[in-house]
């Protein structure tokens, strides 16, 4: 043990020493009151219960073998009287153990004990009524659920019997099934339903017959008498007439309707009393009655030319009954009423006919056949004026195409990946070429017009006029970049062009980190509001322990940055030494009074030194080509 331990060992020992003899008063004797011994209560929980079951006996004791009192603190769901449990609900029954003490035991911990009481389980008695018999009275239905609660009867076979409560009614022969069901409470879970089923037999039907009398033989022209007939039961006769060719029925109405025998069943249906009759029919003779002859007048429309209107039609007949006009050439005109249409040339045939009736002949049809000649179609022309070139991010007009029919043109663009056109609305997708051509198909006038079109650029917004590095100099910022500390080189290893600016840090270093820049200090015109996007293609390293940074910024008109990008935006490991990669950045909202534009590209290199195995530290070389700032 060193000496610092035994520093602070020993008082410690010093401590312990006194604690203890403080602990046996010094020698002297404790004269204090005896404690109350401690008790505790052992209390088993009954489990779960159900509503309805039979009260349960709680066992508790305690190990001073005093009594222990138990209370429910639920008494919406139980209730205690001593140790008998009673269940009043359903849901969370909670019962607290407690014993008080006396001058020997101190009072015990209390215990309680928690137990779901669910909803209780009932069924239900369903006494079937027996088979029934239809027009006699059934005795009231009889169910009783377990649980004491009333029982709701339904019938299942609303056309042969129903219920109201517990009557029952018979409606019909057959097979009557009644379900019986009871939906539960607040403490019984609904019951299974129960039915019942039973034949409702027919009551005897008592036998009727029908008595006809024959209206005798009938002439056309000649309106015959109602028709008669009685049955036994005294229930009204029905008629019908089996051969509605010659002769229909409505009631105890008889219409002639051609010659010929004409059948008439008369029928009785019966009911609840009586049984159906059997059928009687009667049959006679309907004899022509002499007709009159008639005969169609058919005035000719004359030739057509289609896209004028015809007149009317005008055919009449001798008997003054309405003439029917049909077209039998269908493809070329077709007619409605007295209404002739004209489709297609061609030619054109109407037939006129009447069918007569009770009083006159048919008609010999007669037929009108003319020439529908086409109408020579006008010729059109369109006047498509071009909305010239455009400019990404700004509206585009409205395009604006005439026929000189007046007829409605149709613009559409074949080039959808460019601009998209919807009815004269030109919408601008991307760069190049947008070509929209204009057509209008003619009509039943006017023949179809020669399609014309128009062709036109679309350009983005470009804010960098020199993001290829073509052209360099120190004296002219608005269309050159400049060398910062530290200087930069133009390298042949471009993306696209003759050049690409190479930032490149030594393969061996001072004390202080290099940093090679590139600035841009350009003023193009800037629109207040817009999210321009800088893209620029990179490739190369970093070096071990360096990072290639850039910064966007905006600036007012004497050279006061309104905003910067977030600082080190670090682009260094999403490029590599031998493939070209394209950056892409969002610089943020251009804001009010900004009409110019800053980039700055660096490379920063990292501590003085070689790494493990002599691995250079410093070297870097990145490329940068092809940079663009444009407005989507």
């Amino acid at each position: 043990m060193n000496r610092f331990t035994r520093q602070i060992l020993l008082p410690a020992f010093a401590l312990a020493t006194t604690m203890l003899i403080s602990a046996c008063g010094g020698g002297g004797g404790d004269n204090s009151p005896q404690q109350p011994t401690a008790q505790t209560i052992t209390f088993t929980s009954p489990g779960n219960q159900s509503f309805g079951s039979a009260p349960v006996v709680l066992v508790a004791t305690s190990t001073s073998g005093l009594v222990v009192s138990l209370a429910s603190t639920t008494t919406s769901v139980c209730t205690l009287s001593g140790t008998t449990l009673t269940l009043a609900g359903v849901g969370t029954c909670t019962v607290s153990a407690s014993q008080a003490g006396n001058a020997t035991y101190a009072v015990a911990t209390p215990v309680s004990n928690s137990f779901t009481v669910a909803a209780g389980a009932q069924t239900i008695s369903f006494i079937s009524p027996g088979n029934q018999t239809l027009g006699t009275a059934p005795a009231a239905l009889m169910a009783t659920a377990t649980s004491g609660l009333a029982v709701t009867f339904e019938s299942t076979t609303p056309s042969v019997c129903s219920v109201s409560g517990t009557a029952l009614t018979l409606v019909g022969a057959g097979t009557c099934a009644i379900g019986a069901s009871q939906a539960g409470s607040s403490t019984y879970a609904p019951a299974p339903a129960v039915s019942n089923s039973f034949t409702v037999s027919a009551a005897p039907l008592t036998a009727q017959t029908i008595s006809f009398t024959s209206p005798g033989n009938q002439t056309l022209g000649v309106v015959p008498a109602p028709l008669a007939a009685t049955s036994t039961s005294g229930l009204a006769v029905a008629f019908a007439s089996t051969t509605s060719g010659v002769c229909t029925v409505s009631g105890t109405t008889l219409t002639l309707v051609a010659v010929g025998n004409c059948s008439v069943a008369a029928s009785q249906a019966g009911n609840s009393t009586y049984a159906g009759a059997t059928m009687v029919t009667q049959t006679f003779s309907v004899a022509a009655a002499p007709l009159t002859a008639q005969s169609i007048t058919f005035v000719s429309p004359g030739n057509q030319t289609l896209g004028t209107a015809p007149a009317s039609l005008v055919a009449t007949a001798s008997s003054g009954l309405t003439v029917s006009l049909v077209s039998t050439t269908t493809g070329v005109c077709t007619t409605s009423g007295t209404t002739l249409t004209l489709l297609t040339a061609g030619s054109c045939t109407i037939s006129a006919s009447q069918p007569g009736n009770s009083i006159f002949a048919s008609a010999a049809p007669v037929s009108n056949t003319f020439t529908v000649a086409a109408a020579p179609l006008t010729a059109q022309t369109i006047t498509f004026a071009s909305p010239g070139n455009q400019t990404l991010g700004t509206a585009p007009p409205v395009l604006v195409a005439t026929a000189s029919s007046g007829l409605v043109v149709a613009l559409a663009s074949t080039t959808t990946p460019v601009c998209t056109v919807n009815g004269s609305t030109l919408t601008l997708v991307t760069d190049g070429i947008c070509t929209v051509v204009a057509s209008q198909a003619g009509n039943s006038t006017f023949a179809a017009a020669t399609m014309v079109s128009n062709s036109f650029s679309v350009a983005f917004i470009e804010l960098f006029a020199n993001g290829g590095f073509e052209t360099v100099g120190t004296t002219t910022p608005a269309n050159a970049w400049l060398a910062a500390a530290g200087g930069y080189t133009l390298s042949t290893d471009s993306r696209s062009g003759a050049f690409a600016v190479q930032l490149a840090s030594p393969a061996s270093n001072a004390a202080i980190a290099l940093q090679n820049s590139i600035d841009q200090g350009m003023r193009p015109p800037l629109a207040v509001g817009t999210s321009p996007v800088l893209t620029f293609w990179a490739k190369g390293t970093a070096g071990a322990t360096g990072n290639v940074t850039f910064a966007l910024r905006y600036l007012d008109g004497i050279g006061n940055i309104l905003y910067s990008s977030p600082p080190n935006q670090n682009f260094a490991n999403a490029i590599n030494t031998s493939t070209w990669t394209k950056i892409t950045f969002n610089g943020g909202v251009v804001p009010a009074g900004a009409t110019a534009a800053f980039i700055e590209f660096s490379q920063a290199i990292g501590p003085i030194g070689t790494g493990p195995a002599g691995e250079n530290w410093f070297a870097g070389r990145v490329l940068i080509d092809d940079l663009s700032l444009r407005v989507p």
